[in-house]
């Protein structure tokens, strides 16, 4: 974590370096979009929860190829089992997480159109609820307060203002240990995994 915060400190003040060059070009986005997710060690598979995901940004130009980016955004991640009584099966679960998240991205522009983005993200749990078909769920062992992910995206310029871009997450530490109670959906140590489409309006 020392480490972590360490790059933080060293990318922001590049962006601060970059804001006040008057080589650099700096910018505002403004972002939203939707996801579809899963969490590993629930014992399901699929993207089956669909998400909401919107967010603010900087974006700073370190050279005609590359730029740094900090997002502030609001993200919602979990999992989802509906019923299939077509298979004799009635049972459900839903997984609900809500973060905040703090990505810090390095952008690489191979062209005018296409661009790679990719980087660490640190997310802040607010809200994290589980319910099946009776109801609403204790969490037991509860879940992490931090969610660190990495993060890969690849973005296409639609315009002067506007591009769009499909994006990977996936936590790299768990945000919920196994425990010591045999709970349904906790097989093992759980970790997120996104795959989002999110539509962002640069304010120059």
């Amino acid at each position: 974590m020392r480490t972590l915060l360490s790059l933080l400190l060293v990318f922001s003040s590049v962006l601060v370096y970059g804001q006040n060059s008057s080589q650099g070009k700096f910018n505002f986005l403004l972002k939203g979009g939707v996801n579809a997710s899963q969490v590993g060690g629930d014992g399901l598979s699929g993207f089956d929860k669909l998400n909401l995901a919107l967010g603010i940004g900087t974006q700073t130009d370190f050279s005609e190829k590359f730029s740094g980016r900090f997002e502030l955004n609001y993200l919602q991640k979990g999992s989802r089992k509906a019923p299939d009584p077509n298979n004799n099966d009635l049972t459900e679960y839903r997984m609900a997480l809500q973060y905040i998240q703090s990505p810090l991205l390095l952008r690489y522009s191979h062209n005018e159109k296409l661009a790679l983005v990719a980087g660490p993200g640190i997310g802040y749990l607010i809200s994290a609820q589980e319910s099946n078909f009776d109801g609403d769920i204790e969490s037991d062992p509860e879940f992490n307060f931090i969610d660190l992910s990495l993060i890969l995206g690849f973005e296409y310029t639609l315009s002067e203002v506007w591009s769009a871009e499909i994006r990977f997450d996936q936590s790299i530490i768990p945000i919920r240990s196994k425990g010591e109670v045999n709970t349904p959906n906790l097989i093992e140590r759980q970790f997120n995994t996104v795959l989002g489409i999110m539509l962002s309006y640069s304010i120059r």
